[in-house]
């Protein structure tokens, strides 16, 4: 049951009317039969009103008209002069969904002695349903690494989100288990519930989640918690996953299109979608907001990252196509961005914004990566590449010449390069190519020199660079294996 009293402006009124739908699908993950009551402010007509009945229908148009009493108007203004016989006059609603029948529909239009009890008429409906929660799925499996749970459905993913959020003590599925997915998982027209995260507080994954190069498509969500994602916090290992057309909206600080902070490993996880920010949004990328763990072989292919309707004093800082912010981790040491790839077509922020990464701090690393952003909207600190280097070590990344350049740095990969001593490398190595050159031509390799055939070639040579490099040398240097480029029908990709 959701109650509510829309706003008089048509814009408002009309982007309220989304945020409604989200947020039932956001609570109504079962798909119970819901109700939507209250004072809309708006005619059979309105923007809004249309929005409404893509998800729920209007019980005065749902109702057999035999069982329909009373005007069609619902505002009198406690004028009994009102014409309430004129469809312009309605602007109370009722809104239902799911299984359940209409049985009456009234509009009370009774005057006590003289006048109208309230400015609005009462609208009431007699409705009758038959509601069965579904059962819980069955899903194979044991949680073991040799006998995974094996994910195939939406049911199959909320079952084991709802389980894990629960933290009960009696759970089936933990946040500690080993799960794969054994199909794509389409959420189209269905609610997804993120994995560990719940309002108020945040479960770290702490397991090894194996996409199987299986695709999750269609997740719709607005985030309402600090940390936010598919999953919320990962501790654990997130690997071999595409996510496809994700629209996430949220006015929290910290969101990312596959986790929200990330402590653990992320390893060959793609993504392409929206992430829109507003409130007191900072820290937004595309595979993860903030990146405290390890991203190596993943890639961002397209959509957009904004901030936007800030609240006053909030900066919509550290935006990113795979990361908006990478920094040390609870041990001090640096952590790592490696051997990624981002198409993000748009960029949108206040400052400290990049292709690959907002922000790279506290002696991170971001190492053989690309960029192809051209279209950044900004006020500084912003690049292709990398928005704003601080203390990081930034090592063979390139970015799209085409992309405006940062007023600290311009004509280069680094938006704002201020690296202090302490760092690995004495200075940031990179090039900016054209895209012709990313997709065709002999491209130099930054940090060592060598003249390569073609920019896969390059990459390549670059990720060996990567993996020759002693862990001496790379405080905190992850075990995990950097992947090969190959050609793909635009620029290169992973194998």
């Amino acid at each position: 049951m959701m109650v509510t009293h829309m706003p008089l402006a048509d814009m408002a009124r009309s982007e309220a009317a989304k945020v409604i739908i989200e947020r039932e699908q956001m609570y109504n993950t079962l798909g119970m039969p819901s109700v939507l009551v209250g004072d809309m402010n708006a005619t059979q007509d309105d923007a809004a009103s249309a929005t409404f009945r893509t998800h729920w229908e209007d019980a005065y148009q749902a109702t057999d008209p035999a069982f329909v009493d009373g005007p069609v108007g619902t505002f009198n203004g406690h004028k009994t002069s009102t014409d309430l016989s004129v469809s312009t006059a309605r602007i109370d609603y009722i809104y239902t969904r799911g299984q359940l029948s209409l049985k009456t529909y009234k509009v009370d239009n009774s005057i006590y002695e003289g006048i109208y009890p309230s400015d609005h008429c009462p609208v009431t409906i007699q409705v009758d349903f038959d509601y069965d929660a579904p059962e819980a799925p069955e899903i194979e499996g044991s949680g073991t690494a040799s006998d995974p749970w094996k994910i195939s459905s939406p049911a199959d993913w909320n079952a084991v989100a709802e389980s894990i959020n629960s933290g009960a003590a009696d759970a089936v599925y933990l946040s500690t288990a080993c799960y794969e997915l054994s199909a794509d998982i389409d959420f189209e027209g269905q609610s997804a519930v993120p994995v560990s995260f719940e309002t108020g507080s945040l479960v770290y994954f702490g397991g090894v989640f194996d996409g199987k190069g299986h695709t999750i498509r269609n997740v719709k969500t607005t985030a309402s918690g600090e940390s936010f994602g598919l999953f919320g916090g990962n501790e654990g290992t997130i690997k071999d996953l595409a996510v496809e057309n994700l629209a996430l909206s949220t006015a929290f600080k910290t969101a990312g299109g596959v986790v929200g902070t990330n402590r653990g490993v992320i390893d060959g996880v793609t993504f392409r979608g929206e992430i829109v920010g507003s409130g007191k949004a900072a820290v937004l990328g595309g595979i993860a907001g903030q990146n405290q763990g390890v991203i190596i072989n993943c890639g961002n292919r397209g959509g957009k990252i904004e901030a936007v309707e800030l609240d006053k004093g909030a900066k919509g800082e550290n935006l990113g196509g795979i990361a908006g912010q990478i920094s040390k981790g609870s041990d001090g040491k640096g952590n790592y961005i490696v051997n990624c790839y981002s198409w993000i077509e748009r960029v949108a922020s206040n400052n400290n914004i990049g292709g690959i990464v907002g922000i790279v701090s506290d002696d991170s690393f971001v190492v053989n990566c690309y960029s192809t952003l051209a279209d950044v909207s900004q006020n500084d600190s912003f690049a292709s590449s990398v928005g704003y280097n601080k203390k990081g070590n930034v090592q063979n990344v390139y970015g799209n010449e085409a992309c405006p350049s940062g007023k600290k740095n311009p004509d280069w990969i680094v938006g704002n390069d201020s690296k202090q001593d302490g760092s690995v490398w004495a200075e940031s190595l990179g090039l900016l190519l054209s895209l012709d050159e990313m997709k065709s031509g002999a491209v130099t390799v930054p940090s060592s020199g060598q003249e390569c055939a073609s920019f896969t070639e390059a990459l390549n040579a670059g990720a060996e660079i990567y993996a020759s490099t002693p862990a001496e040398t790379l405080p905190a240097k992850p075990e995990t294996a950097v992947r090969k480029w190959v050609d793909s029908d635009s620029y290169p990709v992973l194998e």
